[in-house]
């Protein structure tokens, strides 16, 4: 009787892990974990570490966006510092030119 009841409760706890990865996407955030739940069906995106990300690797991942548009998380999506690829480079030659230099006459 003692298996029976395991058994039957692994299943259960393995129902209810495909259920959830199958309604929420789990988003990785440099804050927080965040659970937001999908448009579609499918285990595409199930876990998303967008500390990182680019713009590329947002473009490759079209349903995570539209739920995160809908779920109310669109602050989510782009990361400030990958809209400007050359803020870098601009802070990087501000930094060489010295404190007391600034470009401005």
């Amino acid at each position: 009787m003692r298996r029976i009841m395991l058994c039957l409760f692994c299943f259960a706890l393995g129902g209810a892990a495909m259920y959830s990865a199958f309604s929420y996407h789990v988003v990785r955030t440099p804050d927080t974990v965040v659970f937001v739940p999908r448009i579609d069906n499918g285990l595409k995106d199930t876990y998303c570490d967008i500390r990182e990300w680019t713009l590329g690797e947002w473009r490759d991942h079209p349903g995570l966006i539209r739920a995160l548009m809908e779920d109310g998380r669109s602050d989510l999506i782009v990361n400030p510092g990958t809209l400007n690829p050359f803020g870098d480079l601009l802070q990087q030659f501000r930094n060489a030119a010295g404190p007391g230099n600034s470009g401005r006459r």
